[in-house]
């Protein structure tokens, strides 16, 4: 059997949908990020966090050169945010983009802070 010790890496950048896929500008590079995650998988897709300030810890794919993101967050004056998305209509909350399964009117985008909980 063949183990590889995969050591997580901190990113910070600006996030951007181009072409269909969710890169990074970081550094003066454009990293492409992918997931295996279903919800991170969704929120590197939701148009909504264009241009945001990003911090994903990660690895880096041998495959594909791409960033392979295992957490996420928006950055905003020195501090991270986590991302979730609320339905005020029906008060229900969800962990990746789209309509509530509710009311199915499309959720907000919200970004928590540690003194706030998705409930």
């Amino acid at each position: 059997m063949h183990f590889a010790l995969l050591l997580a890496v901190l990113v910070t950048g600006k996030f951007t949908i181009a072409s269909g896929h969710a890169t990074l500008q970081a550094d003066g590079k454009e990293i492409v990020l992918a997931s295996k995650d279903e919800y991170l998988a969704a929120i590197l897709t939701d148009e909504r966090m264009q241009s945001k300030t990003m911090r994903v810890e990660g690895h880096w794919a041998e495959k594909d050169h791409s960033f392979e993101v295992a957490h996420l967050h928006t950055v905003k004056n020195g501090k991270q945010y986590r991302i979730a998305y609320y339905c005020p209509i029906c008060n229900i909350w969800a962990f990746r983009p789209g309509d509530c399964v509710c009311c199915l009117q499309p959720t907000e985008l919200r970004e928590l802070g540690d003194e706030e909980a998705a409930q």
